[in-house]
């Protein structure tokens, strides 16, 4: 059993899929909620498309992800969530390379609660 979700919201198939085949590299053992939001037409908003699946939401951590991360390593996701448990931080990052973002690169943009 998995103590992360992960939450994408989508608008385009192949993204998604390639997401979701990429995260099956990951050593980290995870469960995946995929938003279905192409045309634009469910949502008004990314954060009107996560609140409608909070409450699937069963484990310790949650992490909102874009459609588009790249895990740059296996280990990517184990190392993401170690790092969260050692300090306590919440974190939100986005960092841009070549229209991808890799998790592996974390600039940290806001640290929150401890």
């Amino acid at each position: 059993m998995s103590d992360v979700t992960i939450v994408t919201c989508y608008n385009n198939d192949k993204v998604f899929n390639d997401f979701a085949d990429n995260l099956k590299t990951q050593t980290y053992p995870y469960e995946l909620i995929g938003i279905d939001n192409r045309g634009n037409k469910n949502f008004s908003s990314g954060s009107s498309a996560y609140n409608s699946v909070i409450n699937q939401v069963k484990t310790k951590y949650v992490i909102y992800s874009h459609q588009d991360i790249i895990f740059t390593t296996p280990e990517a996701l184990a190392k993401f969530v170690n790092y969260l448990e050692k300090t306590g931080l919440m974190i939100f990052s986005e960092l841009q390379e070549q229209n991808s973002i890799y998790l592996e690169q974390l600039r940290i943009l806001c640290i929150g609660i401890t």
